[in-house]
């Protein structure tokens, strides 16, 4: 695995990611081949992250409440495996384009795993994508093949408690325990 705890930038020839997780910590540029490999991209810090140049991510995630992404606006972000975005609660993560309001080309081939997001100028109907569903979010505008659940109906387990206790609110989205009416879900690893 890799952890690049600021930019990773890829100037000429192909970086191949060979199944691993790499952990960026602001911004991915690829001005070269980027060959994920059935690998993750992880964006893991609080600093604006830009993922720029034309991208295929078998995963791309990002789990750290208040972060910024920035799409490129004239390349296409391909997500062939699972796009997981999860805020919190109080601080969404903030997923928009680098060039507004030129929208950011999403391609979503795999699945949406996306909650408490803030998403604007961000175009996922690209070749037969799928729409990608963001639970517990907001419509920040200007945006397509996104549809967005604000109603807090759907309490998903992401186990980041101390153990794994139904009653440990760090077990779950939002850190807050679900009540005996909300709708529980539990996602794969």
């Amino acid at each position: 695995n890799l952890n690049i705890g600021s930019n990773f930038k890829i100037t000429n020839g192909t970086f191949n990611l060979n199944a691993k997780i790499m952990n960026v910590g602001a911004n991915f540029t690829n001005l070269g081949t980027f060959t994920h490999a059935n690998g993750t991209v992880v964006l893991d810090t609080t600093a604006t992250s830009a993922v720029t140049g034309t991208n295929t991510f078998y995963n791309l995630t990002c789990t750290t409440p208040a972060k910024t992404i920035n799409f490129d606006s004239a390349g296409t972000q391909t997500i062939a495996g699972s796009l997981k975005l999860f805020g919190s609660v109080t601080d969404h993560i903030i997923v928009g384009a680098t060039a507004a309001p030129t929208k950011a080309a999403l391609t979503l081939n795999g699945t949406p795993d996306v909650y408490y997001v803030s998403a604007s100028y961000s175009d996922a109907s690209g070749l037969g994508g799928n729409q990608i569903t963001a639970y517990n979010s907001t419509n920040g505008g200007n945006n397509l093949n996104w549809v967005f659940n604000t109603a807090a109906d759907r309490v998903v387990w992401d186990g980041g408690g101390a153990n794994n206790n139904w009653s440990t609110a760090a077990n779950w989205s939002g850190d807050v325990v679900p009540a005996a009416t909300d709708n529980v879900y539990f996602t794969a690893a």
